[in-house]
Protein backbone atom coordinates (compact mmCIF):
# COMPACT_ATOMS: atom_id res chain seq x y z
CA UNK A 1 0.00 0.00 0.00
CA UNK A 2 0.94 3.65 -0.72
CA UNK A 3 0.62 6.38 1.28
CA UNK A 4 0.71 9.83 0.29
CA UNK A 5 1.06 11.92 3.33
CA UNK A 6 1.00 16.30 4.34
CA UNK A 7 -1.17 17.43 1.00
CA UNK A 8 -3.97 19.28 0.55
CA UNK A 9 -6.48 17.05 -1.08
CA UNK A 10 -9.49 18.51 -3.33
CA UNK A 11 -12.45 16.89 -3.05
CA UNK A 12 -15.74 17.60 -4.78
CA UNK A 13 -16.76 20.21 -1.91
CA UNK A 14 -13.93 21.00 0.00
CA UNK A 15 -10.44 21.19 0.60
CA UNK A 16 -8.71 18.85 3.12
CA UNK A 17 -5.77 20.15 4.67
CA UNK A 18 -2.80 18.05 6.00
CA UNK A 19 -4.47 15.15 4.44
CA UNK A 20 -3.31 11.85 3.77
CA UNK A 21 -3.99 9.43 1.08
CA UNK A 22 -3.80 5.66 0.58
CA UNK A 23 -3.48 3.84 -2.70
CA UNK A 24 -3.78 0.17 -3.03
CA UNK A 25 -3.37 -1.47 -6.40
CA UNK A 26 -3.98 1.90 -8.22
CA UNK A 27 -6.58 2.82 -6.48
CA UNK A 28 -7.54 5.16 -3.39
CA UNK A 29 -8.87 3.58 -0.37
CA UNK A 30 -8.85 6.09 1.65
CA UNK A 31 -8.49 9.93 2.48
CA UNK A 32 -7.82 11.29 6.03
CA UNK A 33 -7.14 14.50 7.37
CA UNK A 34 -4.86 16.21 10.38
CA UNK A 35 -3.95 12.34 11.55
CA UNK A 36 -0.27 11.52 12.47
CA UNK A 37 0.80 9.14 9.94
CA UNK A 38 4.75 7.96 10.46
CA UNK A 39 4.96 5.99 7.45
CA UNK A 40 4.62 7.50 3.69
CA UNK A 41 5.38 10.12 1.03
CA UNK A 42 5.54 13.17 2.35
CA UNK A 43 4.50 15.23 -0.53
CA UNK A 44 5.37 19.14 1.34
CA UNK A 45 2.31 20.70 1.22
CA UNK A 46 1.00 19.69 -2.49
CA UNK A 47 -2.23 19.68 -3.81
CA UNK A 48 -3.82 16.80 -4.92
CA UNK A 49 -7.22 16.78 -8.07
CA UNK A 50 -9.19 14.75 -9.28
CA UNK A 51 -8.32 13.64 -12.65
CA UNK A 52 -9.24 16.25 -15.40
CA UNK A 53 -11.64 15.90 -18.33
CA UNK A 54 -11.28 17.25 -21.72
CA UNK A 55 -14.50 16.86 -23.29
CA UNK A 56 -13.24 17.72 -26.66
CA UNK A 57 -9.96 16.94 -28.06
CA UNK A 58 -8.08 17.47 -31.04
CA UNK A 59 -4.89 16.35 -30.14
CA UNK A 60 -4.59 13.26 -31.98
CA UNK A 61 -5.33 14.34 -34.99
CA UNK A 62 -2.61 17.36 -34.58
CA UNK A 63 -0.06 14.91 -32.70
CA UNK A 64 -0.79 12.32 -36.49
CA UNK A 65 0.03 15.60 -38.73
CA UNK A 66 2.04 17.81 -36.61
CA UNK A 67 3.06 20.32 -39.91
CA UNK A 68 2.37 19.94 -43.38
CA UNK A 69 3.70 16.71 -45.16
CA UNK A 70 4.12 14.92 -42.18
CA UNK A 71 2.03 11.70 -40.76
CA UNK A 72 3.20 10.07 -37.80
CA UNK A 73 2.00 6.40 -36.90
CA UNK A 74 -1.27 5.93 -35.30
CA UNK A 75 -0.64 4.56 -32.26
CA UNK A 76 2.84 6.63 -32.19
CA UNK A 77 0.84 9.73 -31.66
CA UNK A 78 -1.81 8.35 -29.10
CA UNK A 79 1.38 7.12 -27.18
CA UNK A 80 2.43 10.56 -27.26
CA UNK A 81 -1.12 12.00 -26.45
CA UNK A 82 -1.13 9.99 -23.55
CA UNK A 83 2.13 10.97 -21.62
CA UNK A 84 1.22 14.96 -22.55
CA UNK A 85 -2.14 14.85 -20.90
CA UNK A 86 -1.23 12.80 -17.90
CA UNK A 87 1.37 15.00 -17.50
CA UNK A 88 -0.94 18.21 -17.09
CA UNK A 89 -3.42 16.12 -14.48
CA UNK A 90 -5.77 15.22 -17.27
CA UNK A 91 -6.71 11.63 -16.85
CA UNK A 92 -9.78 10.79 -19.28
CA UNK A 93 -9.84 12.42 -22.85
CA UNK A 94 -12.80 12.56 -25.78
CA UNK A 95 -10.80 12.44 -28.72
CA UNK A 96 -12.90 14.35 -31.06
CA UNK A 97 -13.08 12.33 -34.43
CA UNK A 98 -14.15 14.05 -37.57
CA UNK A 99 -16.22 11.74 -40.19
CA UNK A 100 -15.71 13.96 -43.58
CA UNK A 101 -13.45 14.23 -46.51
CA UNK A 102 -11.84 17.55 -46.48
CA UNK A 103 -9.36 18.81 -49.14
CA UNK A 104 -8.41 21.34 -46.34
CA UNK A 105 -7.50 19.44 -43.33
CA UNK A 106 -5.97 15.92 -43.47
CA UNK A 107 -9.53 14.57 -42.97
CA UNK A 108 -11.29 11.40 -44.49
CA UNK A 109 -13.82 9.34 -43.53
CA UNK A 110 -11.37 6.05 -44.03
CA UNK A 111 -8.82 8.16 -41.29
CA UNK A 112 -11.65 8.77 -38.95
CA UNK A 113 -13.06 4.86 -39.27
CA UNK A 114 -9.17 3.76 -38.34
CA UNK A 115 -9.18 6.29 -35.48
CA UNK A 116 -11.79 4.66 -33.83
CA UNK A 117 -10.86 1.15 -34.48
CA UNK A 118 -7.58 2.00 -33.23
CA UNK A 119 -8.78 4.17 -29.76
CA UNK A 120 -11.34 1.11 -29.10
CA UNK A 121 -8.25 -1.41 -29.31
CA UNK A 122 -5.78 0.54 -27.11
CA UNK A 123 -8.53 1.19 -24.64
CA UNK A 124 -8.70 -2.06 -24.01
CA UNK A 125 -5.65 -1.74 -21.77
CA UNK A 126 -7.36 -1.51 -18.49
CA UNK A 127 -3.40 -0.57 -17.41
CA UNK A 128 -3.45 2.73 -19.50
CA UNK A 129 -3.14 5.74 -17.53
CA UNK A 130 -5.71 7.97 -19.73
CA UNK A 131 -9.25 6.74 -20.29
CA UNK A 132 -9.61 6.96 -23.84
CA UNK A 133 -13.38 8.55 -25.10
CA UNK A 134 -14.77 8.87 -28.56
CA UNK A 135 -16.58 12.17 -29.54
CA UNK A 136 -18.22 11.44 -32.88
CA UNK A 137 -17.96 14.70 -34.87
CA UNK A 138 -19.95 15.33 -37.92
CA UNK A 139 -20.40 18.09 -40.47
CA UNK A 140 -23.88 18.45 -42.09
CA UNK A 141 -21.88 18.70 -45.20
CA UNK A 142 -20.84 15.38 -45.01
CA UNK A 143 -23.50 12.73 -45.82
CA UNK A 144 -21.17 9.56 -46.61
CA UNK A 145 -19.95 10.53 -42.97
CA UNK A 146 -23.35 10.22 -41.48
CA UNK A 147 -22.97 6.83 -42.83
CA UNK A 148 -19.83 6.03 -41.33
CA UNK A 149 -20.74 7.03 -37.94
CA UNK A 150 -23.88 4.96 -37.32
CA UNK A 151 -21.68 1.93 -38.26
CA UNK A 152 -19.84 2.84 -35.58
CA UNK A 153 -21.75 4.15 -33.29
CA UNK A 154 -21.51 0.98 -30.92
CA UNK A 155 -18.14 0.97 -30.26
CA UNK A 156 -17.76 4.80 -29.19
CA UNK A 157 -18.93 3.86 -25.93
CA UNK A 158 -18.37 1.12 -22.37
CA UNK A 159 -21.39 0.43 -21.08
CA UNK A 160 -23.35 2.81 -19.22
CA UNK A 161 -21.62 5.58 -20.88
CA UNK A 162 -23.69 7.72 -23.54
CA UNK A 163 -22.68 8.18 -26.89
CA UNK A 164 -20.72 11.50 -27.30
CA UNK A 165 -21.83 13.16 -31.31
CA UNK A 166 -21.12 16.99 -32.46
CA UNK A 167 -22.93 18.44 -35.17
CA UNK A 168 -21.16 20.53 -36.87
CA UNK A 169 -21.52 23.22 -39.61
CA UNK A 170 -18.13 24.62 -40.52
CA UNK A 171 -19.18 25.99 -44.23
CA UNK A 172 -17.71 29.44 -45.12
CA UNK A 173 -20.16 31.97 -44.25
CA UNK A 174 -21.41 29.56 -40.61
CA UNK A 175 -20.85 28.75 -37.18
CA UNK A 176 -16.59 29.81 -36.54
CA UNK A 177 -16.57 31.46 -40.22
CA UNK A 178 -19.47 33.61 -40.51
CA UNK A 179 -16.68 36.02 -40.92
CA UNK A 180 -15.79 35.15 -44.59
CA UNK A 181 -12.02 36.85 -44.15
CA UNK A 182 -11.52 34.22 -41.04
CA UNK A 183 -12.42 31.27 -43.34
CA UNK A 184 -10.16 32.57 -45.62
CA UNK A 185 -7.09 33.00 -43.29
CA UNK A 186 -8.03 29.01 -42.07
CA UNK A 187 -7.22 27.65 -45.39
CA UNK A 188 -4.24 29.78 -46.07
CA UNK A 189 -3.14 28.35 -42.47
CA UNK A 190 -4.28 24.45 -43.56
CA UNK A 191 -2.99 24.43 -47.46
CA UNK A 192 -0.24 27.38 -47.38
CA UNK A 193 -1.65 28.64 -50.43
CA UNK A 194 -2.12 31.90 -51.56
CA UNK A 195 -2.91 34.24 -54.09
CA UNK A 196 -5.32 33.08 -57.02
CA UNK A 197 -4.76 29.57 -56.07
CA UNK A 198 -5.66 30.63 -52.17
CA UNK A 199 -9.06 32.42 -53.87
CA UNK A 200 -10.23 29.44 -56.24
CA UNK A 201 -9.95 26.96 -53.39
CA UNK A 202 -12.16 29.43 -51.02
CA UNK A 203 -14.72 29.71 -53.78
CA UNK A 204 -14.89 25.43 -54.15
CA UNK A 205 -15.83 25.30 -50.63
CA UNK A 206 -18.53 28.15 -51.00
CA UNK A 207 -19.65 26.32 -54.03
CA UNK A 208 -19.42 23.49 -52.07
CA UNK A 209 -21.84 24.56 -49.36
CA UNK A 210 -24.23 25.99 -51.42
CA UNK A 211 -24.88 22.90 -53.26
CA UNK A 212 -24.89 20.89 -50.00
CA UNK A 213 -27.41 23.69 -48.84
CA UNK A 214 -30.90 21.02 -49.00
CA UNK A 215 -28.51 18.58 -47.02
CA UNK A 216 -27.82 20.74 -44.67
CA UNK A 217 -31.61 22.30 -43.81
CA UNK A 218 -32.33 18.33 -43.11
CA UNK A 219 -29.69 18.05 -40.86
Amino acid sequence: MLILKNIQAILDNRILSNAAIAIENGIIIDIVENQKISDGIDCHNSYCIPGLIDTHSDAIENDIFPRAGVAMDIDFALRAVEAKFTSAGITTVCHGITFEDSTIRNRTIQLAETLVDKIVNRRSNISLPLEHRILFRLDVRSSDGLKSIISRLHLGKNINEPTLISLENHAPGNGPFVNLAKFRNHVHTMTGLTGSNLDKMVEKEIQKSISLLPQIEIC
